[in-house]
This record gives C-alpha cells, structure tokens and sequence, in this order.
C-alpha cells in the first residue's frame, strides 16, 4: 500500500461514518472553527486499532501520508 491509498483509505471511512450529530454537539467548544468529520471516539479507534493491526502498513507509511 502507497501513502496517497492509505490516506485515501482514511478519508473515505470518515466520510461514511460522519455524523453531522456529533460535528453540532462539539462545535460549541470550538468557537473559533471547527472542521470535522464527526467521527466517535469508539468509531476513530476501531479504524486506528485496523490499521495498527495491518502488517503491510508500517509507521513510516503512516508519518508519509502527512504528505499527501
């Protein structure tokens, strides 16, 4: 897997599993802005435990998307 597909990976599962629900109930503590998928805690840890797991995907393929 490159750096762009994992990025791609990530941003894809949360635009499925955002929730404008959760975006309004913390926006209030983000007066300045808040850009956010909206994502739950449970739901954000469940991708990031998949791709800890994942043997292919290495930390330094995971720093690389930051270039993406």
């Amino acid at each position: 897997m490159k750096a762009a597909e994992l990025y791609e990976d990530i941003r894809n599962y949360c635009l499925a599993n955002s929730s404008k629900a959760v975006v309004k109930k913390y926006s209030k503590y983000f007066t300045e802005g808040y850009d956010a998928y909206g994502l739950t805690a449970e739901i954000f840890n469940k991708k990031v435990t998949s791709i800890l797991q994942e043997k292919t995907i290495s930390m330094k393929l995971i720093l690389s998307t930051n270039n993406c």
